[in-house]
């Protein structure tokens, strides 16, 4: 454990840290796919949701009914 905590912390030649070749700074590619992915991803998230309150109203007005018939309020 000991030679790998001193191999990570070991001083490097400057050539070494920087690398041979820069590291590209964009990726159109995956620009568009991250926005077609965060696009479709909104519009199906649009009746998931609606679904899912109108199932929450129905319970509510279940729970709602059931409490009225046991004579609640």
């Amino acid at each position: 454990m000991l030679k790998i905590w001193r191999f990570a912390f070991q001083r490097r030649p400057v050539e070494e840290e920087a690398g041979s070749t820069p590291a590209p700074t964009s990726y159109p590619a995956a620009a568009l796919v991250t926005v077609a992915l965060i696009v479709a991803l909104s519009l199906a998230a649009g009746p998931i949701f609606r679904y899912s309150f109108a199932a929450a109203e129905q319970l509510l007005d279940v729970s709602r009914s059931a409490s009225l018939l046991r004579g609640g309020r």
